[in-house]
């Protein structure tokens, strides 16, 4: 099909803002930092056993981010290029995927610039952990499912190879074939039986997978635990259960879709999600509802059985889902309008949620999440041969990747802050050894729930009272840097 000239320059702009920020080379946080140390350091055989820091990924994803970091090097671009390259896919699926599922040329647009524009889809195309890839097997799968095929032979091949595969490259891969399954099962039941081809290799390689990467893994019960308030409650007549709705809706609209808790931006996007929500029940659109109410339902499922936690990061797969409702709804609006009203008014009324996300990401991008990197280049720039340096608890895995790959291999002594978050006063011994010039830096701040006392804050004014002047201090985003001379 001919591209259409507005799909061109959209797709382009999503382009370039992934780019952007790719380019931007920010540093890694924690959370990528762990990972990205078990994929430097681990071999392929050693990547599908357990990894450490308590990381949980994909087999076939950590091999692909292996294979790039090799044929780029370990640093951010090598780790984070697969990401990239997924969102690339992803965009070019959202356009297919709408276009099986309508013919409106507005709808078609609205859904794709939504899709482009969204600031946590930009955030994850480069970012080192598997959520975006997630966004890339949910549209894949779909597409593969509803494009029309020369034979069912074809159709049948290639969901069973592609489906297989998905399984070893995403958790949620899951989800998305067994809503498939539902659907065949209830609108297409007189392909039910050559369905059952794929259905079984799908249930082979989960076999297969759920045996050697997921029962008894050692990481389980952390994960729990770590994911305990990301479990829907059980009791529906429970307050706690609609308490927990009405937390988990509020994020899926501001973290998840909005990128920013301002109530202008998720009230604005909960409003047209409704309107969106009204005109596919008025149009009867069953099979666009299906797909994307269908996987919501089985996470949440999931969630209340402990199997798989319904929050944050873990619900970017899906984005498209909900962008195909929010694209539906100010379509729809656009089209209903322009036969009523100044075209300029409706116009002007439909691309206002643009307006929002172009303000969230011109005040956002480059997205910089804990900026160390320039911090950790600075001191090695600036540091004499007696000085030692200090790192905070919550920055060791930024730290540890860092000077793996050079940025950060000091010559001086270094100290490794303690965990000790349960109390801080604990601190107080190992601080009481840094004597002389000691350069401090940290990133992932930890406030403590009960004093509601910054830990770094404890640290830095535990040194001020007992002595400690600072000679020089740098912050980038969520990170710092202090240069202090300690009596």
């Amino acid at each position: 099909m001919k591209q259409r000239f507005e799909i061109v320059i959209t797709v382009t702009i999503g382009y370039l803002l992934a780019i952007f920020q790719y380019a931007f080379n920010r540093s890694l946080w924690l959370d990528e930092a762990k990972l990205a140390l078990n994929i430097i350091e681990k071999n392929y055989l050693e990547l599908a056993q357990p990894l450490h820091s308590v990381q949980v990924a994909p087999v076939l994803y950590l091999w692909i981010t292996k294979f790039f970091t090799i044929l780029v090097g370990n640093t951010e671009y090598g780790l984070r290029l697969f990401p990239l390259l997924c969102f690339f896919v992803s965009v070019v699926l959202m356009v297919k995927v709408i276009r099986q599922l309508t013919s409106n040329r507005a709808i078609i647009w609205f859904v794709t610039a939504l899709f482009c524009v969204s600031p946590n889809l930009i955030f994850y195309a480069s970012e080192v952990k598997q959520y975006g890839v997630d966004v890339m097997v949910v549209l894949s799968l779909f597409y593969l499912f509803i494009k029309p095929y020369k034979d069912n032979r074809t159709k049948l091949i290639t969901l069973s190879v592609v489906g297989a595969l998905c399984i070893f490259l995403s958790n949620i891969s899951v989800i998305i074939l067994f809503t498939i399954g539902l659907y065949v099962l209830f609108y297409q039941r007189k392909a039910f039986k050559s369905m059952l081809i794929p259905g079984s290799v799908w249930l082979l390689a989960f076999g297969v997978y759920y045996s050697l990467f997921v029962y008894n893994h050692p990481s389980t019960e952390g994960m729990q635990v770590y994911w305990a308030a990301a479990f829907m409650p059980i009791n529906p007549f429970s307050f706690e259960f609609w308490q927990w709705i009405l937390v988990t809706s509020q994020s899926v609209f501001s973290y998840v879709l909005g990128g920013t808790s301002y109530f202008i931006i998720y009230g604005t996007i909960s409003g047209v999600f409704l309107m969106g929500l009204f005109y596919l029940i008025r149009d009867r659109e069953y099979k666009m509802l299906f797909f994307i109410g269908v996987p919501v339902a089985i996470h949440l499922v999931l969630s209340a059985l402990k199997l798989y936690p319904f929050s944050t990061r873990l619900l970017i797969y899906q984005v498209p889902l909900y962008v195909l409702v929010l694209g539906y709804g100010l379509g729809r609006l656009y089209c209903d309008g322009i036969k009523r009203h100044k075209k300029v008014l409706v116009t002007v009324v439909t691309v206002f949620p643009f307006f929002l996300y172009g303000a969230i990401l011109t005040s956002k991008l480059p997205y910089q999440k804990e900026h160390v990197r320039p911090l950790y280049q600075f001191v090695l720039k600036e540091i004499a041969d007696n000085d030692s340096i200090y790192i905070y608890s919550g920055n060791n895995n930024a730290y540890e990747y860092y000077s793996k790959i050079g940025v950060a291999n000091f010559k001086n002594t270094v100290i490794l802050g303690e965990d000790n978050r349960e109390d801080f006063s604990l601190h107080n011994q190992q601080l009481a050894t840094l004597k002389g010039r000691v350069w401090l830096v940290f990133s992932h701040r930890y406030k403590s729930q009960i004093t509601n006392v910054f830990e770094d804050d404890y640290i830095l004014n535990y040194l001020k009272d007992t002595g400690g002047t600072v000679l020089n201090k740098i912050e980038k985003e969520n990170a710092s840097l202090y240069l202090m001379r300690i009596n």
